[in-house]
C-alpha cells in the first residue's frame, strides 16, 4: 500500500463534447490521490508542438481496513509495486478504483477506459493538462469466483488531441493499462472452525529487558529517468545538423521499456539516427556509434531503448537536414518515458540561417 496525498477533484468537461464525462468528477469533496500519478502532434512554425501522454493505475480495496492498494508486484507497472495483494473468498465482491492521469502537456478528449472483468466501459470527454497531473477516478466491482488468484486489468486507449495552434484534430494511437490482483481463499461455507485456544502460560519471573533489536529500513524501489538534449544553435538552410540526447536511469531500480521520442521541427527532415554502444576493439572496450532502428510518425522520431539499469545512460544522435527554403527559429523537444517511470523532456533551440550564395564568375570575352 503506497503513500497517498489529498487533492481536490475539479475536472470538468469543456465545449460541446462534455456529455460523457462522469458527474462525480465535479465533486468538491477531497479524495486520496496516489503520490505519483505517444505520439505527439505535428510540428508547427517556431515550436515543435505539445506532447500528449496518459497513464493508468488500477487499485483494489483491502477488506481488512478499507484502503485501496496497487495489488501487484510488477516492477513495470504503476503504483507502489510492494507485492501486497488482499485476500478475498469465493463469493466476495472486489471493489476497484481506476485512475487515469494526463501526464502530457496538451488536453485529451474522448479517452476510452475499459475493464471488462468488472464491466467498466467509460469515455472521458475531456482530461485537461496541467501540473500536478490532472486525473479522472473511475470505480467498478466484480464477484470473486475461483481461486487461487483473480486479476483485473483496466485499459485506456486512443484519445483525441486538438492542436490549438494549427486547429487540427487527430487520435493518439496509444494505449496504457494496469492490473490489480487479489488472492482467493476458501468460501465462507467451507471455512474451518477456529482452533481451540491454548492454556494461558504461567507467569515468568521478572528479568531485565533485552537489548533492542536493530530495525532495517528499506528504501522503496522506484525507477526514474533524466534526459538532456544538446545541438548546434544555428544551421544554414539546406545543410545538416545533429542533436545529441542522453537518457539516464536515476532511480534505485531499472527503468523498463524506455522509449525516446524526438519531435521533428518544422522545416527539417530526418537523415539518420545512431546509438552509442560499448564494444571490444583490440582487447579493450571502446565507445562506437552504430545505426539504430527508428520510426517516424506524426512528426515524431521514435527509438526504443529498452531497459536502462540504475545509474546507466544511453546516448542517441539524430541527424536532420534543414529545407532550402526554411528560415527562422525552431524548438526541438525530446521526451523519454518508460513503463515504470514518469515522462521527462528537454528541448534545444536552433535558428535556420539563409543558405550560402554561390558566386558565379562572369564570362570572359575579348
Amino acid at each position: 500500500m503506497f503513500h497517498k496525498e489529498t487533492r481536490m477533484s475539479a475536472l470538468q468537461g469543456r465545449g460541446t463534447r462534455r456529455t460523457v464525462i462522469l458527474a462525480a468528477l465535479a465533486t468538491s469533496a477531497a479524495i486520496a490521490v496516489p503520490a505519483y500519478a505517444t505520439e505527439g502532434p505535428p510540428p508547427h512554425q517556431g515550436d515543435s508542438g505539445p506532447a500528449p501522454g496518459f497513464r493508468v493505475l488500477t487499485e483494489v480495496q483491502n477488506p481488512t481496513n478499507g484502503d485501496y492498494v496497487d495489488g501487484d508486484a510488477d516492477s513495470f507497472s504503476r503504483g507502489d509495486n510492494d507485492g501486497f495483494r488482499p485476500t478475498l473468498r469465493v463469493g466476495d465482491t472486489a471493489h476497484y478504483k481506476v485512475w487515469v492521469f494526463n501526464t502530457g502537456d496538451i488536453d485529451l478528449y474522448d479517452l476510452r477506459v475499459t475493464a471488462p472483468d468488472c464491466n467498466l466501459s467509460e469515455a472521458i470527454a475531456h482530461l485537461p493538462a496541467g501540473d500536478p497531473d490532472p486525473y479522472v477516478r473511475l470505480s467498478c466491482s466484480r464477484v470473486i469466483t475461483a481461486p487461487p488468484e483473480v486479476c483485473t486489468v483496466a485499459t485506456a486507449t486512443n484519445p483525441r488531441v486538438l492542436d490549438g495552434q494549427r486547429e487540427e484534430e487527430y487520435r493518439v494511437e496509444d494505449e496504457q493499462s494496469e492490473r490489480a490482483c487479489v488472492i482467493v481463499g476458501t468460501p465462507s461455507s467451507e471455512e474451518p472452525p477456529p482452533a481451540p485456544k491454548p492454556p494461558a502460560p504461567a507467569p515468568e519471573p521478572d528479568v531485565a529487558d533485552p537489548a533492542p533489536t536493530p530495525v532495517m529500513v528499506t528504501t522503496p524501489r522506484r525507477a526514474r529517468l533524466a534526459i538532456t538534449k544538446a545541438g548546434k544553435a544555428r544551421v544554414r538552410a539546406g545543410q545538416r545538423t545533429y542533436w545529441h540526447m542522453r537518457v539516464r536511469s536515476t532511480g534505485n531500480t531499472t527503468a523498463r521499456k524506455v522509449v525516446l521520442r524526438d519531435r521533428i521541427p518544422n522545416g527539417f527532415s530526418v537523415v539518420r539516427a545512431k546509438i552509442r554502444v560499448r564494444t571490444k576493439v583490440r582487447g579493450r572496450m571502446v565507445n562506437r556509434w552504430r545505426p539504430v532502428k527508428y520510426t517516424v510518425r506524426r512528426g515524431n522520431l521514435t527509438v526504443k531503448l529498452g531497459a536502462i539499469a540504475r545509474g546507466r545512460t544511453k546516448h542517441v544522435r539524430v541527424w536532420m537536414r534543414a529545407a532550402k527554403n526554411a528560415r527562422g527559429k525552431r524548438v526541438n523537444v525530446a521526451v523519454a518515458d518508460g513503463s515504470n517511470t514518469r515522462p521527462v523532456r528537454d528541448r534545444a533551440k536552433i535558428t535556420i540561417l539563409p543558405g550560402k550564395r554561390i558566386q558565379i564568375a562572369p564570362a570572359v570575352t575579348g
